[in-house]
């Protein structure tokens, strides 16, 4: 049903985007985007910084095998208006738990957030505790941990091989952990202009926002991190700050694997994502 076959990073997106079921909710001044793929018990994914429901490219096909998949491009990403307020997570939880109760989906949803996106999905549920069935955070951060991340390169001024090799650098000290791994598309994504302005993601989780509202999340709470996730460093240290509020949380390693682990190493990532919402 999915066609990822194409070699084509535009291609890829526009075939999947066709595919998806679009819906629409107020946020702000415009809407908030939604788009769902399969069949089954209703998932909903969150994205990282700068980014949209792009980030779980590799994801949506393995995931609406089994399930409804609905990612959404959270307030001020993607298609998706930005809330009256940004200087907090608050107004991008209320917005999302607004339009998710208007949707045709049962709750409560099970929800899975990547990086900055796992931190709102947070506050989501600790705004509206009767959506949110279970939260698993993939690279989440926001949890007082400090951050691994070595200098980024300035891409102002860059032309040609200089501007790759500087994009490359970026992802690689960010996102992904083997070179190998910048692909073609990881390059695209991580280049899409928004339709809005970029968001702080400094405003929404760090450096300990997500810690401090945890316990406020009646979910149970997973995590997943890549091995190598520079951000995050070391996931023992990770699982054992979310620990304090959920100690029954489980902690999920993607090996080989950076920050971007989902989209890294999409067949070990599957297999634990399966894992956790088949239990």
């Amino acid at each position: 049903m999915y066609d990822t076959g194409t070699t084509s990073p535009e291609a890829l997106i526009a075939a999947l985007d066709r595919q998806a079921e679009k819906f629409e909710t107020p946020s702000g001044a415009g809407t908030m985007v939604w788009r769902a793929w399969g069949e089954g018990e209703p998932l909903m994914l969150t994205h990282g910084s700068h980014g949209s429901w792009v980030h779980w490219i590799r994801n949506i096909p393995h995931l609406a095998k089994t399930r409804r998949v609905l990612a959404c491009d959270m307030p001020g990403f993607g298609d998706s208006a930005p809330p009256p307020a940004v200087d907090s997570a608050w107004p991008f939880a209320q917005i999302m738990a607004e339009g998710l109760s208007r949707l045709p989906f049962r709750t409560p949803i099970d929800v899975m957030g990547f990086s900055i996106g796992a931190g709102v999905a947070a506050h989501m549920a600790a705004h509206a505790p009767e959506l949110v069935r279970r939260l698993i955070g993939v690279g989440m951060g926001g949890l007082g941990a400090p951050l691994g991340l070595g200098p980024m390169k300035r891409l102002s001024g860059l032309e040609g091989e200089a501007r790759l090799a500087a994009r490359r650098h970026n992802i690689l000290n960010l996102m992904l952990h083997a070179e190998a791994s910048v692909d073609e598309l990881a390059l695209h994504i991580q280049m899409m202009r928004p339709r809005y302005g970029k968001i702080d993601p400094g405003l929404l989780v760090a450096p300990d926002k997500v810690l401090k509202v945890l316990p406020r999340v009646q979910a149970p709470v997973d995590v997943v991190f890549g091995e190598f996730d520079r951000p995050h460093g070391n996931p023992d240290l990770q699982v054992s700050l979310v620990r304090q509020s959920h100690p029954h949380a489980s902690l999920h390693v993607v090996p080989g694997a950076g920050h971007w682990a989902n989209y890294e190493n999409p067949a070990a990532f599957h297999q634990i994502a399966d894992a956790l919402l088949g239990a």
